[in-house]
């Protein structure tokens, strides 16, 4: 009996997780992960152990000055699931390691990548689009100087305002494609609970 229930726990919790999942309205378009899972990991724990971690915001989901939107989604962006709390800055004197960085485009075309969102430093995507009325996109890499570790592309219902739980939602995603939960490598070892 004990065998049963430790074999039918996870596939009960992963059900439950990923129909919470598919409740909040954010779809995952494209989770691309150029690196291995356990630099993901390390990258971002490094990251965000050495201080505040970097984070870039281009474009915008809701009509803003671009400084304000970035300074408030750093402030919103949560700490990506089964991780020790993270804080974010969009000063790069303030963050702990500066070449490791979150970098968040809102409404820019399909063919912009994580690998294009990562050697902007700073600079606009190429024919930056405003985001649909009726739903927002995000490319949201996770780079180590100008090269992608992960990248993502989610598209979720419309952001009305900085405020928005639509916007917290697509964030909490974002953090969770960027930085996995666990090692799924070919010797997959389990870095918190549950596995």
């Amino acid at each position: 009996m004990t065998r049963v229930l430790r074999l039918f726990v996870p596939v009960l919790l992963a059900g439950i997780l990923s129909a919470c999942a598919a409740g909040d309205g954010v779809v995952v378009t494209r989770s691309t992960p150029t690196t291995g899972d356990a630099l993901a990991i390390s990258s971002f724990r490094a990251a965000s152990a050495a201080g505040p971690v970097l984070m870039e915001v281009v474009g915008s989901p809701v009509a803003a000055p671009q400084a304000d939107v970035a300074s408030a989604i750093a402030a919103r962006m949560p700490t990506p699931p089964g991780r020790a709390p993270t804080r974010y800055t969009t000063d790069a004197a303030q963050a702990g390691n500066s070449s490791t960085r979150v970098v968040l485009l809102f409404g820019v075309p399909q063919a912009v990548n994580g690998g294009i969102a990562c050697r902007l430093r700073g600079g606009g995507p190429p024919d930056a689009a405003a985001n649909p009325s009726d739903r927002t996109t995000l490319e949201a890499a996770l780079c180590n100087g100008s090269r992608a570790v992960r990248a993502a592309r989610l598209r979720g219902p419309a952001v009305t305002g900085l405020d928005d739980p639509a916007l917290d939602r697509l964030l909490w995603r974002a953090a969770r494609e960027l930085v996995p939960l666990r090692d799924r490598e070919e010797n997959p070892r389990c870095l918190h609970w549950p596995c």
